[in-house]
């Protein structure tokens, strides 16, 4: 009898044990150790996935239109003249003497030169036209009141023609610049209006959406105020850089001026044509000395004979500005 309560005793003991076994959670599994990373490997910086590239496009691709491949390089001799004033009431470098631009555009009258748009240059670098036997293109820079006063009368006595780039920010600002009710008169007058950006900033140093407000919305702005298509861009104080001149081509323009001081333009620099300030200080024999000697390909004389020049004198405007 006690050996038989001994093993009930344990029975109940192993029984109760078990239960409480079976009743206690699982033991987490043991995570695994990580590997060790050598010294070297612990100083690389954890790899980020780059962003899908997106390919730039290749300078034909941002371009209006196409230019001609490197192999076929158009180049031609047109002198692309820079004014800003022209007989302003003030001393300055900028302000051309009306009597000196009256001589100036004389001789160029005088002499078988006739005017082309930027537009035309442009044209004739991508091999779609040509261009006159003695062109010459005029621009005038800022949209100064005393341009239209006074360079615009000289401008039809002679038939000339000629590329106004205008700041969109001075427009009606002042009285020393131009309104929008002038710069309508000159583009049914046949004068080409470009942009010369919303304030005159150096755009090699401005970038993000204040440089696109300097080119496209200079664009806009002139496009819907003057009611025609804008093709042409001058960069303020000749500033620009690889990304300034491939957003002028993405914006539509067909063109853009910029100040070398040379009367040779290329295909390649459809984008930064070259042009010659002319300042207060130049005397008519400098002024024509650096005008081309030859025709845009080299070929004929500038100026022309006296009877070529005249057969070549455009037809005069008599109508008065208003």
């Amino acid at each position: 009898m006690r050996l038989l309560c001994l093993v009930i005793v344990v029975l109940i003991m192993f029984i109760g044990v078990w239960g409480l076994l079976t009743a206690l959670p699982a033991q987490a599994q043991p995570r695994p150790t990580p590997a060790l990373l050598s010294s070297h490997e612990w100083e690389k910086p954890t790899a980020t996935p780059a962003p899908t590239p997106v390919p730039s496009p290749s300078p034909a691709g941002l371009l209006p239109q196409k230019l001609p491949a490197p192999s076929q390089v158009i180049t031609v001799d047109v002198p692309i003249l820079m004014y800003h004033h022209v007989g302003a009431p003030y001393r300055n470098q900028f302000n051309v003497p009306l009597s000196d631009f009256k001589a100036q555009m004389d001789y160029l009258a005088q002499n078988g030169y006739t005017t082309v748009s930027m537009a035309q240059i442009a044209a004739a670098l991508r091999g779609q036209s040509e261009l006159p036997p003695c062109p010459v293109a005029i621009t005038f820079d800022d949209g100064y009141a005393d341009v239209y006063h006074n360079a615009l009368p000289v401008l039809r006595k002679h038939g000339f023609h000629a590329t106004f780039y205008v700041v969109t920010g001075y427009i009606s600002a002042t009285k020393t610049f131009m309104n929008w009710d002038q710069l309508k008169h000159l583009s049914s007058l046949g004068m080409e209006i470009g942009s010369h950006s919303y304030n005159h900033p150096f755009l090699a140093q401005t970038t993000g959406y204040t440089l696109t407000r300097q080119i496209v919305g200079s664009k806009s702005r002139l496009e819907a105020g003057v009611g025609i298509s804008i093709t042409t861009f001058a960069y303020p104080y000749g500033s620009y850089n690889g990304s300034v001149a491939a957003l002028v081509a993405e914006a539509g323009y067909t063109s853009a001026a910029a100040a070398s001081g040379t009367f040779q333009q290329t295909s390649q620099r459809i984008y930064a044509m070259s042009r010659l300030a002319v300042y207060d200080n130049i005397s008519l024999p400098v002024f024509i000395a650096r005008l081309p000697k030859h025709g845009p390909k080299g070929l004929g004389p500038c100026p022309l004979p006296p009877a070529a020049a005249q057969s070549a004198r455009p037809v005069k405007s008599d109508e008065e500005a208003p």
